[in-house]
């Protein structure tokens, strides 16, 4: 007869009903306000996941929290009580960003966790999205240019690769989500590298510009499907020890930060001030179920008017590469558009749109052997198809 039975057996039970571990489910029967913490954060993370935005939680709470991240932010219940909380008596949810712990925070927000999950949501948008709108605003002056297009940047939003092409780690030639395929930059980059630099970025910087999450679904997309493994032993090989993100693996689960309701494409409204690529291109393919096939017919058409100067067509499904390379058009579209609407007072980052040059000598570590013409076409198409039928300017 095993000590305390019936406790192990209602902690199967909670287990099997609400999800999570035994070692969950059997502290959430110790303490009833335990319970009421796990269960919040389960309703709350699967809440958030259905309103559209990426979701990774921690199983056991940590320091008194249950943790789940979404996008940019960390959101907690708090089950500690603090003196100087003037909700000390109460579950706490918390909203904190940006994500790295060590970095100075730029949201801090709190509310009542105890009411309906759905209010608990819309909190939890209005907090994020006030916090992003605070943190443009409060970014120290923008004083450092963009080495390509002389466009001012806050100095931490730039991206730096060294002028010499035997040092790749070096951090000489500053450049800006618009600059980042420009030729002057060239193979300067290498794609384990400033994979982790992103990461970086995006952990540290709760201001940063929207497009460089434009950037990220672009690699996810053009690399192959276990590239994340890879990337981890690139990473280590590296001397680089956290692990990547998993949108290196899985690019539908990518942050996009989405611009204010009133100025977005009328097919985004019903989202919150960001969403995960996943959810975008559910929302955009179900408003345009023929822009696929739209796109795919300008390809082809292109394709066929330079076969002779090509020696003949990629040797690729058009279908299936340009459904493969979908969701970066989407994040490429989206997410420039979001940086003109924040950043309205510069030049659109759309200005090297129409000259960009994909240069995929870099690419080869990431598993894939598309040619340069296939990618940047297909690119191209997309996003001209996607600009014309959401009515976003990007000239």
């Amino acid at each position: 007869m095993t000590r305390d039975r019936a406790r192990k057996r209602a902690a199967r039970a909670l287990r099997h009903n609400v999800g999570g571990s035994y070692s969950a489910a059997h502290w959430a029967l110790t303490d009833p306000k335990q319970a009421r913490a796990a269960d919040i954060h389960r309703r709350l993370a699967n809440a958030l996941r259905a309103f559209g935005w990426p979701v990774e939680t921690d199983i056991l709470p940590e320091l008194g929290e249950y943790r789940c991240y979404s996008g940019p932010a960390t959101l907690a219940i708090e089950t500690e009580q603090q003196e100087w909380h003037p909700l000390s008596a109460n579950l706490i949810l918390s909203a904190h960003a940006p994500l790295m712990h060590e970095a100075p925070d730029e949201l801090w927000a709190y509310a009542d966790a105890d009411q309906p999950i759905a209010n608990l949501v819309s909190w939890a948008n209005q907090a994020i999205a006030q916090g992003r709108r605070q943190a443009l605003s409060a970014t120290p002056g923008n004083h450092t240019e963009c080495d390509i297009c002389g466009d001012h940047y806050p100095q931490t939003h730039l991206l730096g690769v060294s002028d010499s092409a035997e040092d790749q780690q070096g951090g000489f030639f500053s450049f800006c989500p618009s600059c980042m395929f420009d030729t002057d930059i060239g193979k300067r980059w290498r794609p384990e590298i400033l994979s982790h630099h992103l990461d970086e970025l995006l952990y540290d910087q709760f201001a940063a510009p929207a497009g460089w999450n434009a950037i990220i679904a672009l690699f996810a997309c053009a690399a192959a499907p276990d590239w994340r493994r890879d990337l981890q032993a690139l990473w280590h090989g590296n001397g680089i020890l956290p692990l990547p993100a998993t949108h290196w693996s899985t690019p539908e689960q990518l942050w996009l930060w989405l611009p204010e309701a009133s100025t977005r494409p009328a097919a985004l409204r019903h989202l919150g001030c960001g969403a995960s690529l996943g959810a975008v291109m559910n929302a955009i393919d179900q408003a345009f179920p023929a822009a696929r096939q739209q796109a795919t017919h300008r390809l082809n058409r292109e394709w066929a008017e330079n076969a002779q100067e090509w020696d003949g067509p990629p040797d690729i499904d058009p279908i299936t590469f340009l459904n493969h390379i979908w969701p970066a058009s989407i994040a490429y579209l989206i997410s420039f558009h979001t940086q003109s609407q924040e950043r309205a007072e510069h030049r659109s980052p759309w200005h090297l749109w129409h000259s960009l040059e994909l240069d995929l000598g870099r690419f080869d570590t990431m598993g894939r052997s598309d040619d340069d013409l296939s990618l940047e076409a297909t690119l191209r198409h997309s996003i001209d198809v996607l600009a014309s039928l959401l009515k976003i300017d990007v000239s």
